[in-house]
C-alpha cells in the first residue's frame, strides 16, 4: 500500500468514525429507558412524543389511555421500592419532589449510586413554572422541539380562555372542594393560582391558620362565605355532584346554589396534575364563568 492509499484509508476511517459519533449524538436519547414515578411526568412524556422511551410508569399513571400497558402496580409515586424500579433496568427515573418528609430521598440516593440518572421535579406554584417543567423534561429526554411546541399551544389556549371571560369576574368568589369533608385549596396553592388568573377571590384564604394551603373548612364557614361558585374536584373520589351539593343542609342560601351553572363538576386529574391537560381546567373555569346565571 503506497502513501496515497494509506492517506485515503485513514480519511475513510476518520469519516466513518465521525459519522458514528454524529449518529450516537443525534440518537442518544433513543436509548433512554425511562421509568416515570409521576402521573404528571407520564402525561408530559407522552405529550412530547417520548412514549417509545418509557418502559414503565407508576400505579396511578392512567393518561393517555395507551400508557396502560406500561403501568406497574408495584411502582409507587410515594416511597417507591428501589428493587421494583430496577427490575425495568432504567437509565432515567422521573419523579416529583415531595414535602419536607421527603420519603423518596433514600431511593434517589440508591438510584444515583447505581448510576441511574434521576430527575426530581418540583411541584409548580404557577403556570410559568409548569411551562419550565415541561421544557426541562423535554430537553432531558431529547424532545426539546416537541416540548416547546406543547408550551406554545398551552400559552395560546390560556390566552384565549382568559380573553373569553368578562373582566367583571374579579368580584366573583369561589370554593374549591377537594373532598366531601370540605378540605380545600387556597390562593397560595397551584390550584389557587389558576383561579387567580381570572381575578376570582377564594373564600378559604382567611381560614388557613396553619398556612398549609389546604385547610379544612366547616359547612357553616362555607355558607357564611357565600361563594358565587362551588367547584367540585371530588366527583370521582367521593361521588359528589350538583345534586349532592344542592341537598346539603343550609346550602340553599349560598349564591352558587341559588344560581344556575355555578356548581361546577371538575375532572380531578386535570385540576390537580400540572401537565398539558391543565389547560382543560383553565377552559372549564372560563366556560363556567361565561355560562353562569
Amino acid at each position: 500500500m503506497n502513501g496515497s492509499d494509506t492517506r485515503n484509508l485513514l480519511c475513510r476511517v476518520i469519516l466513518v468514525g465521525a459519522m458514528l459519533v454524529g449518529i450516537a449524538g443525534c440518537g442518544g436519547s433513543e436509548r433512554l429507558r425511562i421509568v416515570s414515578l409521576s402521573p404528571t411526568a407520564t402525561e408530559i412524556l407522552y405529550a412530547v412524543d417520548a412514549a417509545d422511551q418509557v418502559v414503565a410508569v407508576d400505579n396511578v399513571s392512567d393518561y393517555p389511555p395507551q400508557v396502560s400497558g406500561k403501568v406497574d402496580k408495584k411502582l409507587f409515586a410515594i416511597n417507591p421500592a428501589f428493587r421494583e424500579i430496577m427490575r425495568h433496568k432504567p437509565t432515567l427515573v422521573v419523579m416529583t419532589e415531595l414535602d419536607e418528609a421527603a420519603p423518596n430521598t433514600g431511593v434517589v440516593d440508591q438510584l444515583r449510586h447505581a448510576n441511574v440518572d434521576v430527575l426530581v421535579q418540583k411541584a409548580p406554584r404557577n403556570l410559568d413554572q409548569v411551562y419550565s417543567s415541561i421544557l426541562d423534561l423535554g430537553s432531558r429526554v431529547g424532545r426539546e422541539r416537541q416540548a416547546k411546541s406543547v408550551v406554545r399551544t398551552m400559552r395560546a389556549r390560556v390566552t384565549a380562555a382568559l380573553a373569553s371571560v368578562s373582566k367583571s369576574t374579579a368580584e366573583r368568589t369561589y370554593f374549591h372542594e377537594v373532598d366531601k369533608s370540605f378540605y380545600t385549596a387556597t390562593s397560595n396553592t397551584f390550584i389557587g393560582s389558576i383561579y387567580a388568573l381570572f381575578g376570582m377571590q377564594n373564600i378559604a384564604d382567611g381560614y388557613d391558620m396553619a398556612n398549609s394551603g389546604y385547610p379544612r373548612l366547616t359547612s357553616r364557614q362555607i355558607i357564611a362565605g357565600d361563594p358565587d361558585f362551588v367547584f367540585l374536584a371530588d366527583t370521582k373520589c367521593c361521588g359528589q355532584n350538583v345534586e349532592a351539593v344542592r341537598a346539603r343542609p343550609g346550602w340553599q342560601k349560598i349564591a352558587a346554589v341559588r344560581g344556575q351553572g355555578r356548581i361546577v363538576e371538575l375532572n380531578a386529574d386535570t385540576a390537580s396534575r400540572w401537565g398539558p391537560r391543565i389547560i382543560d381546567f383553565v377552559q372549564r373555569i372560563a366556560r363556567a364563568i361565561h355560562e353562569a346565571k
